[in-house]
């Protein structure tokens, strides 16, 4: 029997039962379940924390939450912009961006815009080759991995994070034992 109520008990209303007031981002909602009078259903009703002050009947379970922002609201990462600058970066290859360069593109490898086409490692030193989609054919790139430090990393992540909207992964607590020491 519990198992029925799963589905109608996880979802949570975009506007208060009671007021009809549609929830916004930021705003707390109270979450309450009721036992149907006369029955062994529950009920869950999701209620503005003023309608459920005025609620009468005394509820089941309580909790209180905050309603999450739209997703309009949050920032879109423009991947499109981001290719397009690699690009340029490999195209224009500078001395001193051999960083920003790999960092860039194993972003976007990992959200799947850059094919890894190959891996080499010689001499301990890795080598990747990727394919880069272009807007007449795609760029296939060869580079090496820099000796970069784990502060270096966290500087490029972040200058990325600021050209392209999103937000950055949490700052490295230590190099690993492998992890180069300059950069």
């Amino acid at each position: 029997m519990h198992g029925a109520y799963k589905d109608k008990l996880d979802r949570r209303a975009g506007a208060c039962l009671e007021c009809a007031k549609v929830f916004a981002g930021g705003d707390t909602i109270v979450s309450a379940i009721f036992r149907e009078e006369g029955q062994e259903q529950f009920a869950r009703r999701d209620l503005c924390s003023a309608c459920f002050e005025a609620v009468e009947a005394e509820p089941f379970s309580v909790w209180r939450g905050t309603h999450p922002p739209p997703v309009e609201d949050q920032h879109r990462v423009d991947f499109d912009l981001a290719l397009r600058f690699l690009a340029k970066l490999i195209a224009e290859p500078e001395e001193g961006r051999e960083g920003l360069l790999y960092v860039l593109t194993l972003l976007l490898i990992r959200k799947r815009r850059v094919k890894v086409l190959e891996t080499r490692r010689r001499g301990g030193v890795e080598t990747l080759v990727v394919s880069v989609p272009g807007d007449e054919e795609d760029a296939v790139a060869e580079m090496e991995a820099p000796a970069i430090t784990a502060e270096a990393v966290d500087r490029v992540q972040a200058q990325l994070a600021e050209l392209f909207g999103f937000e950055p992964p949490p700052a490295a607590e230590s190099a690993t034992p492998d992890s180069p020491a300059e950069a």
